[in-house]
């Protein structure tokens, strides 16, 4: 069951992702997918360690999922990215 607060922050995700203009093309779940992509990529600009703020986000979502008012600590959450199937990343321009 959804409560108002759930609705309210559902919506509240729903402008975000209309306002970062996602491709007209794509449907909801690639918008959202993107949308976490760009999310990345802003904390990794601004130096801020962006799996620790998705752990600390995915948490607060499970436990609003369940009870909104809880104030514990909730679950724990751990993402790892091991890195296979990646290339490496790119060399900086050497000739600028």
């Amino acid at each position: 069951m959804t409560t108002v607060f759930q609705k309210a922050n559902a919506d509240a995700a729903l402008a975000a992702l209309k306002a970062a203009k996602p491709d007209a093309e794509a449907d909801l779940e690639t918008a959202i997918e993107n949308l976490i992509i760009d999310l990345g990529h802003l904390a990794e600009a601004r130096e801020l360690d962006f799996l620790t703020l998705a752990a600390r986000g995915i948490r607060g979502w499970a436990i609003e999922r369940i009870n909104p008012n809880y104030v514990g600590e909730g679950p724990l959450v751990e993402i790892q990215i091991d890195g296979q199937g990646l290339s490496r990343k790119p060399a900086p321009d050497q000739t600028s």
